[in-house]
């Protein structure tokens, strides 16, 4: 960095200084022995930013006082001369700043740790190596890392933590005037993160505590700094109020540089302190444009620019700068933040603020900045700005970054069988939405998914000390094919929930199996439309597979039935996959209602539920995704109507249409996790028309002159309610009953499909009315079909609604007509379809409130098209256990044989294992030595439930005898017998020592 005369001959009397210090003091800034320093500078570089930070409130100046923050990292672009926190208060009569960073000649006026060791520290600076800086990813240090919740738990929120505590007790530390200084003690907690959106940031929290016997007050708290970025004479400042956000810049091109300007550093303030009084912030106190209420978060109060030739150099000046006023005036005129605007090039200092506040003796309180950088390369100061605002949305979030799927999947069940293991995993990583969502929702980002997990890997290691192999990846059957390693390797087969592993699985070992799941999302950045795949953790589990029984095996069985709802898109199967897992239990899938999908396309989804225990849902939210096929079919088209009422029956044919269409064939598959070693899978398909063509429907009008006699029926028909739309399953005809005796005589229409995904198919909507009040009406909405209520929802999905709520909010509806709102309340919708209470000509206009429905009445809408899986549409799984059946002792055998030394199932010479294979469930073992003597019996029973069957038909024994003794080597006997049948099996094996 070219300096000016002035700065160089100072950092180079500065670096003889320091050189000096580190000869006579052991100070060292290279990380070697805890023990050996006390002032301790350290270089902190996880993510872009390179920096070298202190354990006494100074960060940005390298070991030889010259720049020392670089970006981005490795560049030797620097942007720092040096930073630290200012802490202005009034103690008494005198207004104090404590520093960790003085702006004139650098220094810091703070003393590493608490202020019971400052003396120790004079006396000898190698004294109390605990007061160290401490960093998340040096193992020494965070084996003692400090920083702990109230359980005890370490806090560490980045990829790279530091932690250190100061304080500003020791008056000999203070620059000018030397004597007086402010009790307090500092704790500071860095962090940063490396992912896309967080790589350029640096993120400070600071726990400031008045750790005196007075109270501090009027207290400012905030930023000094000389922010010089590469020449130090061409810097600018500026600031975004709105944002709390200062930062310094430069607008040409610095030598030896391959970014190109503008060149930008910037800190945003996150959270200030908090107000005691009324603090109004503002350029005019007595026209405050922000004002903050004793308990509320002080925003930025203060920024203030000064430069190399005019700086503020005692407590007093730096005191007024903390408060808002030009020190260079006399008297000082309040002028908060009339430096914001810059245009005069040359070496700057940069402090901001905020406050006034108050702190008690024992009292302490927080405060959180962010640092972060630009470029011409990476957008200037709108990327700055935009650095801030993804800056604030992780604070909002407490810290909540983007990252891979969290939590791992569950291994459900890890089966064990006959040299080969059977996993299991749940789909609980696709139902936890991403943590970074909101942050990207509320920055407007339409594309980051809250919901992103593609896939999953499955991984295996043969015992502990074993390394992880891939052994198997699913993805999603969507055209994705992205893998974590940035191929485009993806099976695109779908997820099967479980794999079997039969390639070089052998009985008797121990197998880890791990499963971790990736996702498929941008990177958080905002604005970014690439795509990228992160990998999560691994869930863990190990299993022994083992050999097959001596029983014939009645497998389990598994069937499914449909128990509610109409529809016939779909085609299911029960599988009992887990045979062993299988209880017998009967179960209930509940499809959900319709959910939007990707591309405007439904997703349909369903729960399982055990009918032993309906409250608990043993599997939520299954989703068949679905995706369009283009055909082209010769239809014919009849629509007809039933309106029967009190037995009198009127039978009305409102269309036949012979027409060829081009249509669509929607389908997806669907399988789930296992439940109680069942999965439950199949697929869904279903056909409609997509081409425009005239549909008719006819209005029924049917009215009761007398509701207590019913031998009188009046009929209408009005063919005139036609309209030409985009069919897929719209209404046929909608009836009007009028108990009352009032007929609706509004003209109601079909106005068209809002919503195709929400589309329920052929059924029958009853619109039930209620009057609530005289000017309040509402319904309820009855899928006849289905037999189940469809829910209210303020936004278009498979709901109803009356909308829309107000002309200055069209997108929300409301479940209430009043005689007040009339005139908004134009539509009812239901499940995909927009109707019209009353259109003329070619305007939609409100029902006519002196015949609007009542309590009693019924509106029936009439639906063509294949019915969905959608709410009361049930299906029944009923399912059988395995049991044992008769026995079979011929498959017996002794592994291995002969027995020589020891075997590869043996963790350690010191413990054998011998295993019997293929017994039945329940024997006895007697083991013989030649010469007939018993020298140990083992008893085998396995019973027909899943966490006993795993044990298979494998029994060990650990080659010692009844009194714990090692047989000698030799020919033994041994014999096998089953209690019920007085089956046995005798043989011989071999031990060889």
């Amino acid at each position: 960095m070219n300096q000016k005369l002035g700065k160089f001959l100072f950092v180079m009397m500065l670096s003889c200084s320091l050189l000096l210090l580190f000869t006579t003091s052991g100070f060292s800034y290279k990380k070697t022995e805890p023990g050996q320093r006390v002032y301790e500078l350290e270089k902190i570089e996880i993510n872009q930013v390179e920096t070298y930070i202190t354990n006494y409130g100074q960060y940005g100046q390298n070991p030889v006082g010259t720049a020392g923050c670089l970006w981005p990292k490795g560049s030797a672009n620097a942007y720092i001369y040096g930073a630290g926190i200012w802490i202005a208060g009034v103690l008494g009569t005198d207004s104090v700043v404590v520093n960790g960073y003085n702006t004139v000649g650098a220094g810091a006026e703070f003393m590493p740790g608490p202020m019971e060791h400052n003396q120790d520290h004079l006396n000898d600076p190698q004294s109390h190596p605990e007061d160290r800086l401490y960093v998340s990813t040096v193992a020494e240090d965070f084996a003692e890392w400090p920083y702990v919740d109230t359980l005890g738990e370490k806090i560490v929120l980045g990829d790279q933590d530091t932690w250190c505590l100061f304080n500003g007790h020791e008056a000999s530390k203070q620059c000018i005037p030397d004597d007086v200084t402010l009790p307090l003690t500092v704790t500071r907690h860095t962090f940063a993160w490396t992912q896309a959106l967080l790589e350029n940031m640096l993120f400070f929290e600071y726990i400031i505590e008045n750790t005196g016997t007075n109270t501090i007050a009027d207290m400012y708290v905030g930023l000094g700094s000389d922010l010089d970025i590469g020449n130090a004479d061409d810097d600018l400042v500026g600031l975004d109020r709105s944002r709390s956000l200062g930062y310094t810049s430069s607008m040409t091109q610095e030598a030896g540089w391959d970014a190109l300007p503008p060149y930008y550093i910037g800190f945003r303030f996150l959270q200030g302190p908090v107000a005691d009084d009324t603090v109004r912030v503002g350029q005019d106190p007595a026209n405050p444009d922000t004002i903050i209420l004793p308990g509320e978060r002080i925003p930025l109060t203060a920024f203030k620019k000064f430069t190399r030739d005019v700086d503020a150099g005692n407590d007093h000046e730096r005191y007024l700068v903390m408060a808002g006023y030009d020190f260079t005036v006399t008297p000082p005129v309040y002028n908060p933040f009339g430096d914001s605007l810059d245009s005069d090039p040359s070496d700057k200092r940069m402090a901001m603020s905020a406050g006034p506040f108050t702190l008690a003796p024992g009292e302490a309180d927080t405060i959180v900045m962010a640092m972060m950088f630009s470029n011409g390369n990476t957008g200037g100061l709108p990327y700055l700005l935009q650095q801030g605002d993804a800056a604030k949305q992780l604070y909002d979030l407490d810290w909540v970054s983007p990252g891979p799927p969290s939590p791992p999947p569950t291994i459900t069940a890890l089966i064990p069988d006959n040299q080969r293991i059977t996993i299991c995993w749940d789909n609980t990583a696709e139902k936890t939405a991403d943590k970074y969502y909101p942050a990207m929702q509320a920055a407007g980002d339409p594309l980051y998914k809250e919901f992103d997990v593609e896939g999953y890997m499955v991984y295996r290691k043969v015992g502990k000390t074993g390394e992880w192999g891939q052994i198997a990846e699913f993805d999603k059957k969507n055209g994705i094919k992205l893998l974590p390693d940035g191929t485009e390797n993806g099976a695109d087969e779908g997820i099967p929930y479980t794999y079997v592993d039969s390639i070089g699985v052998y009985n008797g070992f121990e197998y880890y199996y791990g499963i971790s799941a990736f996702d498929y999302n941008t990177s958080g950045l905002l604005g970014d439309t690439v795509f990228i795949s992160l990998e999560g953790g691994k869930s863990e589990q190990i299993v022994v597979p083992r050999s097959d029984f001596g029983n014939v095996i009645n497998e389990a069985t598994s069937n499914v039935s449909q128990s509610g709802g109409a529809t016939q898109a779909v085609s299911s199967n029960a599988t009992p996959k887990g045979g062993i897992l299988v209880t017998g239990d009967t179960y209930d899938v509940e499809w959900q209602t319709v959910k939007e999908g990707s591309g405007e396309l439904p997703v349909y989804s369903f729960n399982v539920y055990n009918q032993s225990d309906l409250t608990t849902t043993l599997l939520s939210d299954i989703d068949a995704f679905i995706e369009t096929i283009d055909l082209f079919a010769s239809a014919t088209e009849s629509v007809t109507v039933d309106t029967s009422i009190s037995g009198d029956t009127t039978t009305i044919t409102t269309v036949t249409k012979n027409d060829s269409l081009y249509a669509k064939h929607w389908t997806g598959d669907f399988v789930s996790p296992l439940f109680d070693g069942i999965e439950y899978s199949g697929s869904i398909d279903i056909y409609f028309v997509d081409s425009a063509h005239t549909f008719i429907c006819t209005l029924t009008v049917v009215t009761y002159p007398d509701t207590t006699d019913t031998t009188t029926i009046t009929t209408t028909t009005d063919t005139s309610f036609v309209k030409s739309v985009d069919i897929l399953l719209p209404a046929d005809s909608i009836k009007v009953t009028a108990d009352s005796g009032a007929t609706y005589t509004d003209n109601l229409l079909i106005a068209g499909i809002m919503k195709r995904w929400a589309l329920r198919g052929g059924v029958t909507y009853e619109i039930r009315w209620k009057t609530i009040n005289d000017d309040t009406v509402t319904a309820t909405i009855y899928d006849v079909t289905n037999d189940i209520q469809v829910p209210f929802g303020e936004t278009w999905g498979d709901n109803w609604s009356f909308g829309p709520i107000s002309f200055s909010n069209p997108d929300v509806n409301s479940e209430y007509i009043t005689s007040d709102n009339l005139s908004s309340r134009t539509y009812f919708y239901i499940c995909g379809v927009k109707y019209y209470f009353n259109f003329i000509g070619s305007e939609a206009y409100p029902m006519n409130w002196e015949t609007h429905p009542v309590s009693g009445d019924v509106w029936t809408l009439y639906c063509s098209g294949e019915v969905v899986p959608t709410e009361g549409n049930n299906f029944t799984v009923n399912s059988t256990p395995f049991t044992f059946g008769t026995v079979n002792l011929d498959r017996i055998k002794v592994v291995p044989n002969p027995y020589i030394i020891r075997n590869p199932w043996e963790v350690s010479s010191d413990y054998g294992i011998l295993r019997f294979i293929n017994l039945p469930n329940e024997c006895t073992i007697r083991i013989y030595t030649l010469a007939g003597n018993l020298i140990k019996t083992i008893e085998h029973k396995v019973e027909a439930t899943a966490t006993s069957a795993i044990q298979g038909g494998s029994e060990k024994w650990d080659i010692l005898t009844v009194n714990d003794q090692r047989p000698a080597s030799g020919i033994y006997i041994y014999h096998i017998s089953t209690p019920n049948d007085g089956e046995t099996k005798t043989g011989k094996f071999a031990l060889i020592r």
